[in-house]
């Protein structure tokens, strides 16, 4: 991370929070930053990256993994990137076209980015019913997303509404500690 321009997007944050002009989050954040996994035995696997891009009161973001770190597999007629572990854990990515931006504190739509789902590998087929969405919330350094489980079967259909159709709130049921992943980062770690 480019030490200048995160103590500059700090220090941002930190006088709009100050001020109350306006979220702390949506500058806070700039440019490429990792991706990682938080392992329950607390070591941290990078991922990917998220560039976010800041203009016009809005934060822009591109998502990427890291392809070397992600196995190919052809579940339920579809190709699926997976994490090899004590379980597989595959990441969905998101079907529809979506705005991908960050707004006034609204993580929803970089969440929907990171969609997984977790399988046995002994297991056949997708586990769609077993996806993982990730809350993000700001730690004053970087997101730190808590792991859900959520049906992501609901993505068969698209939103009417092109509103972010998965809702922690609706659809969640917090993730047991005894997962081999615990937490999603980015930035700040």
């Amino acid at each position: 991370m480019n030490v200048r321009r995160g103590m500059a997007g700090l220090m941002c944050a930190l006088s709009l929070l100050i001020s109350g002009a306006a979220d702390p989050v949506a500058g806070a954040l700039d440019g490429e930053q990792p991706v990682g996994l938080r392992l329950n035995d607390g070591r941290v696997m990078r991922i990917g990256t998220v560039n976010f891009r800041t203009a016009d009161h809005q934060t822009m973001f591109k998502v990427r993994l890291d392809p070397t770190l992600f196995d190919s597999y052809f579940l339920s007629m579809r190709e699926f990137k997976c994490l090899n572990g004590r379980d597989l854990q595959c990441h969905v990515p998101y079907p529809y076209p979506m705005p991908s931006r960050v707004t006034d504190g609204d993580l929803r739509w970089l969440e929907h980015s990171l969609l997984f789902f977790v399988k046995s590998p002994k297991q056949y087929g997708a586990r769609l019913t077993e996806g993982v969405y990730y809350q993000l919330r700001w730690n004053g350094r970087g997101f730190v997303g808590r792991p859900y489980w959520v049906d992501l079967d609901k993505l068969a259909v698209p939103p009417a509404d092109n509103l972010p159709p998965i809702s922690v709130e609706q659809d969640g049921v917090e993730a047991r500690d005894d997962r081999w992943i615990s937490q999603l980062l980015i930035g700040g770690f």
